[in-house]
């Protein structure tokens, strides 16, 4: 039975105008862009909005007093609207560049190189587990030769065909990873496609 719920028809209705650009840009899909477009852009504003009273206003009248420099730095991005007062928004875009760089600092160094470092470091034996045991080996070694790859001294390369076959495995294993993330980007198109027909056919639709 098809849907009597108003906001499933606009969904169905608005997933079509987006799938009508298969057939070639028309008015409809750019309509359904737009009305995206200022959906997300009207969630932002509130969002932020909502971030701002309950980070910072609350606490504020709470007893919180030193939310007031916050607002104040906050304050000093548009003073760059009054030529006269421009010169504060340096202030402000330090501290708001500083503290991101250092949050940003602190969480790439934790997931990008100790969370890498410490999920390689897998045993080499499994006691009566083949098959974990063989794709440690295997993730190890991928791992050693593709950071062998990147290592531009020849102190630290070793010569010969030893070195050579050894940035073949690391070229080998940048490749096995780089398909792996093509192939998961594509699935996951697929699974947005999936979730959209499963919308028009089942909940807007009614189909079983």
């Amino acid at each position: 039975m098809v849907s009597m719920d108003v906001g499933v028809w606009i969904g169905a209705i608005l997933t079509i105008a987006v799938f009508s650009f298969l057939y070639k840009d028309n008015k409809l899909f750019r309509f359904a862009e737009y009305t995206v477009v200022g959906a997300a852009a009207g969630h932002t504003v509130i969002m932020n909005v909502r971030s701002i009273v309950n980070v910072g206003i609350t606490p504020l009248v709470s007893g919180q007093f030193i939310y007031i420099l916050a607002f104040v730095a906050g304050f000093t991005l548009y003073t760059r609207f009054w030529k006269r007062f421009a010169w504060l928004m340096r202030y402000g875009v330090a501290v708001l560049l500083g503290v991101s760089t250092a949050i940003a600092i602190r969480s790439i160094v934790q997931v990008s190189i100790l969370s890498q470092i410490s999920g390689s470091m897998l045993p080499l034996f499994q006691a009566n587990d083949v098959s974990t045991t063989f794709f440690n080996i295997i993730i190890i070694a991928f791992t050693l030769c593709a950071t062998l790859y990147f290592v531009f001294s020849t102190d630290l390369m070793p010569r010969g065909r030893i070195g050579i076959n050894i940035t073949r495995i690391g070229r080998v294993a940048l490749f096995c990873a780089l398909g792996y993330y093509l192939g998961f980007t594509v699935m996951s198109r697929y699974s947005f496609i999936i979730d959209r027909l499963q919308y028009l056919l089942f909940t807007w639709l009614g189909l079983k």
